[in-house]
């Protein structure tokens, strides 16, 4: 029963190690700061960046539908970049009645030295105007990609997917 017990304790510690979770505020500031200057430099690296019209690009400050927010730190000194809250987007919509286009980061994981970013481009629409219309947003892309821990820095290992809807 003793040989058992040795045999689990590396196993269960191994995979609390790798077992994906929310990154520490400093790892989502470097992760992100990975992710954007890549996708600043690196053309076509930004799911439907198309879309985009207005520089600085906006991002979404909120992480998908966690707590989490994008740092302004991440952001870099290249004024590639500006943050806005979910709902300062949506205002803006609605001000200028016409669709606004902005990058998303959905979620980050890490688990052990890689880490996992899934991100893209999102719209708002202007709410509608009378009770009886819907607004329909068939747009934007999402990709979910993996950056590996080398030596304190968060580097880009490979595209996992990427889904246009």
């Amino acid at each position: 029963m003793t040989s058992m017990r040795a045999l689990i304790g590396p196993l269960v510690a191994i995979v609390a190690s790798t077992s994906p979770r929310a990154p520490s505020a400093s790892e989502l500031r470097a992760i992100l700061g990975g992710v954007l200057e890549r996708a600043r430099s690196v053309p076509g690296y930004l799911p439907d960046s198309q879309v985009l019209k207005t520089r600085p690009f906006v991002i979404r400050e909120e992480i998908g539908s966690s707590d989490l927010k994008v740092p302004r730190e991440a952001l870099g000194a290249s004024g590639a970049w500006a943050l806005e809250s979910a709902a300062a987007l949506q205002a803006k919509a609605d001000g200028l009645d016409r669709s606004v286009y902005f990058v998303v980061i959905e979620e980050v994981t890490v688990a052990g030295k890689f880490a996992t970013v899934r991100f893209g481009t999102e719209v708002d629409v202007p709410k509608p105007k009378r009770r009886n219309e819907i607004a329909l947003k068939v747009c934007c892309a999402v990709a979910r990609d993996e950056y590996r821990n080398v030596a304190g820095r968060w580097k880009f290992t490979k595209r996992l997917y990427y889904i246009v809807y």
